[in-house]
C-alpha cells in the first residue's frame, strides 16, 4: 500500500543554493554542497552530534559524493578543482586541478578506487583517487558536460551535456558506444537503472525520459514538471523514480505503472538536489532556498532486500 513520504529532518545551515547531496553508505549522515563554497556533513542517526562544515573551496561547490566506504568525500568546484576530504573535525583533504573549466560533477566508482569528473571543458576524466593520478579522458561532447556517472558494475559511464546528447562510454575500450540525441532540450542529469539495462535522464523541457540501453529505444517519458528538471534518481528497487525541478516540486514516479503518484511541495524555490539512501528508506532534498529536508520514503518499504 502506498504511503505518503514524510519529512523526518529539516536542516538550515547553508547561506546559498544547495547544489548536491550524498548519503553515507550506512545512512548515518548526509553531506551537502553549496554555492556558499562549503560542504556540511549532517548527522541523521544521532541528533546530539553537531554538523561538520568543511571550508577551503575558493568558489561555488557544485557536486559532492560519499565514497562507498564512507571514509572520504569528494567535491567538485567551480574553480576547476576537486577535493577529497576526510569527514572529521579536522577536515583533512587533498586537492588537485582536474579540468580547464568548471567541474560540474564528481562520482566515485563502485569499488571506491577511482573518481569520475565532468566539466565545462567538454571532457570527462577518470582518476585514481589515492594517488591523484589521471587515468583517461572521454572526449566527444561538444558543449558543457553536466554529469557523468558509473553503471552499477563500474564498466560503463553515462554522461549528459548541453550539446543535447546522452552518451554511454565503455571504460575498457575508452570509446563511446551509444549516443542518444535530443532536438528540443538539453539534458541536465542522467543515471543508470539499478540493474544497468536502462538509463534515466532529466531535461530542461520538464520531461524525464527512460531509455533502453541495448536497443536505444525510448521506453517511458514523463512530462510532469512546469520547469526544467534538475535531477532524476532511481529508487534502489528500480520501481520508482524521484525528480526535482525548477517549479519547486518533486515528483515520485511509479515506473511499473508508468504514472506519477506523489507531488511533494516543501521548498519555496527550485529543488536543485536529491539523493536516496543506499537502502532506499530515506531520501534528501535541497533547494535554492538553502533548506535541506530528509524524508522517510514509505512508498517502497519492502522491496529493497537488506544486505
Amino acid at each position: 500500500m502506498e504511503c505518503d513520504p514524510v519529512i523526518e529532518k529539516h536542516y538550515k545551515g547553508h547561506k546559498s543554493t544547495i547544489t548536491s547531496l550524498s548519503f553515507h553508505p550506512e545512512t548515518k549522515k548526509v553531506v551537502s554542497s553549496s554555492k556558499d563554497k562549503t560542504l556540511i556533513s549532517w548527522h541523521i542517526a544521532d541528533s546530539t552530534s553537531r554538523a561538520l562544515r568543511f571550508l577551503g573551496h575558493r568558489d561555488e561547490v557544485l557536486d559532492v559524493d560519499f565514497a562507498p566506504s564512507g571514509e572520504v568525500i569528494a567535491s567538485a568546484c567551480k574553480d576547476r578543482t576537486v577535493r577529497v576530504w576526510v569527514p572529521t573535525i579536522r577536515g583533512e583533504f587533498l586537492d588537485f586541478v582536474a579540468h580547464q573549466g568548471v567541474v560540474r560533477s564528481v562520482k566515485f566508482s563502485p569499488d571506491g578506487e577511482n573518481l569520475l569528473t565532468s566539466s565545462d571543458d567538454k571532457n570527462i576524466k577518470l582518476w585514481m583517487v589515492c594517488q591523484r593520478r589521471f587515468l583517461m579522458s572521454f572526449v566527444g561532447h561538444t558543449n558543457w558536460v553536466r554529469c557523468a556517472r558509473f553503471s552499477t558494475d563500474g564498466k560503463l559511464i553515462v554522461s549528459c551535456s548541453d550539446d543535447k546528447t546522452l552518451k554511454v562510454w565503455d571504460i575498457a575500450s575508452n570509446q563511446c558506444i551509444k549516443t542518444f540525441n535530443e532536438l528540443k532540450a538539453s539534458y541536465t542529469d542522467a543515471e543508470f537503472f539499478p540493474n544497468g539495462t536502462l538509463i534515466g535522464a532529466a531535461s530542461t523541457d520538464g520531461c524525464v525520459k527512460i531509455f533502453d540501453l541495448k536497443s536505444g529505444v525510448l521506453r517511458q517519458c514523463y512530462d510532469v514538471h512546469q520547469g526544467a528538471v534538475n535531477k532524476a534518481r532511481f529508487h534502489p528497487s528500480g520501481n520508482f523514480m524521484l525528480t526535482a525541478a525548477e517549479d519547486a516540486t518533486m515528483k515520485v514516479l511509479d515506473l511499473l505503472e508508468g504514472r506519477p503518484i506523489f507531488t511533494l511541495k516543501c521548498h519555496s524555490k527550485s529543488v536543485t538536489s536529491i539523493a536516496f539512501s543506499q537502502d532506499g528508506n530515506y531520501f534528501a532534498s535541497g533547494s535554492s532556498d538553502s533548506h535541506l529536508f530528509v524524508w522517510k520514503s514509505n512508498f517502497d518499504r519492502d522491496l529493497v532486500p537488506e544486505k
